[in-house]
């Protein structure tokens, strides 16, 4: 349940703070949310700024939020502001005021999102996450539950098992399986023996851009993968973060468009 005051208000309990002193000199990645715009961030500095995401805490994901300052050129009032859901009260289902966009007049500021466990938070980790969070919103509106979040979706074997069960899907629906590699280091599930991936951000950049199929020989410890790459390159053990989809959903909807002339999705 929701323990002390300190969680129940969103603010840091003390012993988060010092963790949070602490962590300052790890600078873990994050991600910063504009409107409906997200990006990785490579290093956050974690401050007294940064309170606790009581909704991601429930699901196992130690998560903090920061609210920036608005710069000249921010994304624009009208933007849908997807941190309002992430911040939701879970006895309420509702956001605190501050954390609300009121209307077009007000939007939010951009928000940093970090982890305080010195593990790096992805925008890969993001989406997942509201996407669990979308759908557990909507189960509670279809049992007219309205913001009463249905509290056998907000624990933490709920969220994995949804963790798993996109994964072991991601590379069909032409997404990288990268997100939670903590609650969910199973390299199998996420990388299926035959699936085809393409390597990119390699040292060895002639791999870059090449696909290969997945032959096994799965190294957990490693975080490393046994793909077959056409010749000259061969059998190759690749870190699981260098490797994605054959075509990345963004690359198909460009394509699709390119030859039917019409925008599938977010082009």
């Amino acid at each position: 349940g929701m323990c002390g005051q300190s969680r129940a208000t969103g603010s840091l309990s003390e012993e988060a703070r010092q963790h949070s002193c602490a962590a300052t000199l790890q600078m873990p990645p994050g991600v910063r949310i504009d409107g409906a715009r997200v990006r990785d961030e490579e290093d956050v500095a974690i401050d007294d700024g940064f309170e606790e995401v009581p909704l991601a805490r429930l699901l196992g994901v130690p998560l903090l939020a920061r609210r920036l300052e608005r710069t000249a050129g921010g994304a624009p009032a009208q933007d849908l502001c997807v941190v309002t859901r992430l911040m939701a009260n879970p006895v309420t289902g509702f956001a605190p005021p501050e954390w609300q966009s009121g209307g077009a007049c007000r939007s939010l500021p951009p928000v940093l999102l970090v982890r305080d466990d010195e593990r790096a938070f992805t925008g890969d980790d993001w989406a997942v996450l509201d996407d669990y969070i979308c759908s557990a919103a909507a189960e509670a509106d279809d049992f007219h539950h309205r913001g009463r979040l249905p509290p056998q979706k907000y624990t933490p074997d709920a969220f994995k098992r949804f963790v798993q069960r996109e994964m072991s899907n991601a590379l069909l629906n032409r997404k990288a399986p990268l997100a939670f590699m903590d609650l969910v280091p199973d390299l199998e599930l996420r990388f299926p023996t035959g699936a085809k991936v393409k390597a990119s951000g390699l040292s060895k950049v002639e791999l870059n851009g090449v696909v290969g199929s997945v032959v096994g020989r799965y190294d957990a410890e490693k975080g490393r993968v046994g793909v077959r790459f056409p010749a000259p390159h061969g059998l190759l053990s690749i870190r699981a973060a260098n490797l994605g989809p054959e075509e990345s959903y963004e690359e198909w909807t460009r394509r699709m468009a390119a030859e039917y002339g019409f925008s599938g999705g977010d082009s």
